[in-house]
């Protein structure tokens, strides 16, 4: 889903980010900088599960789906 809205963004940042990563678009600058935080944010959510969930790590692929 693509959203236009109007933002007030460090054009100084924006500037370089795009030097530093090769982006030349600022759109495609703002969706990289959007997908690494998603990135960051969901791997700290499972770092925070780590040894809360009880995993086989000798199970196959039938365990995975359910033992079918």
């Amino acid at each position: 889903m693509q959203m236009r809205t109007t933002l007030h963004i460090d054009g100084d940042k924006l500037r370089e980010i795009a030097r530093l990563s090769g982006i030349r678009s600022k759109t495609a600058v703002i969706d990289a900088a959007l997908r690494e935080m998603l990135d960051r944010l969901r791997r700290e959510k499972l770092k925070g599960a780590w040894g809360k969930i009880a995993v086989d790590l000798e199970a196959g692929p039938s365990a995975w789906k359910g033992g079918r």
